[in-house]
């Protein structure tokens, strides 16, 4: 969060030249503004004030309701971590899930009546084969499978934000139109 404190080491991280050319202007439209609402005299560019927060957070990206807190400079890397680690510990127990699922068909002997079975009709059999035996760890196996797959992709759209197009989210939602059309639906809704 941006304090009167720590107001000069955020200013310093995005100098802008003087006067401001009008390309940087329409980038960062509130750039070096005060913020009405904390009275913090200068606002950093990709600065904003977060009103379910009440603060001034420097290289805003969002504000999560998951983690009830806003996603900015200083925890930007931790965010994107917590999907990779827990993408790779759904990933892992995915596994777990799979191996206790094959050893339960291996010790009723599943494998030789499939072992008959080619192609479409082997897969679909060893689902069917995999539900029976152990169905409550394979339901699970599959929803921790899927569960994997939404926080790697999510991981990766973050990096690709951040990293490759070098953008948070609140930026590229004013960017692409987003946030106007849900202040416009917001305002139809109030």
């Amino acid at each position: 969060y941006i304090t009167i404190a720590s107001l000069k080491s955020h200013l310093r991280l995005y100098p802008l030249p003087n006067p401001t050319p009008p390309a940087v202007t329409l980038l960062y439209p509130n750039a070096h503004s005060p913020c009405p609402h904390c009275r913090i005299p200068s606002r950093p560019p990709r600065s904003r004030h977060c009103r379910l927060c009440g603060r001034c957070v420097a290289r805003y990206d969002h504000h999560c309701t998951v983690l009830g807190t806003c996603i900015g400079l200083r925890n930007a890397r931790s965010f994107a971590m917590f999907f990779l680690f827990h993408a790779i510990e759904a990933a892992h127990m995915t596994s777990l899930a799979r191996t206790i699922v094959l050893a339960s068909l291996a010790r009723r002997g599943a494998f030789r009546r499939l072992a008959k079975l080619r192609g479409p009709q082997y897969a679909s059999g060893l689902a069917a084969a995999a539900f029976r035996a152990d169905p409550v760890v394979a339901v699970l196996g599959l929803v921790l499978a899927v569960i994997s797959l939404i926080m790697a992709c999510t991981f990766s759209w973050i990096v690709y934000i951040a990293v490759i197009k070098n953008e948070t989210m609140h930026e590229r939602a004013v960017r692409s139109g987003v946030l106007a059309r849900l202040r416009a639906v917001r305002g139809v809704m109030a």
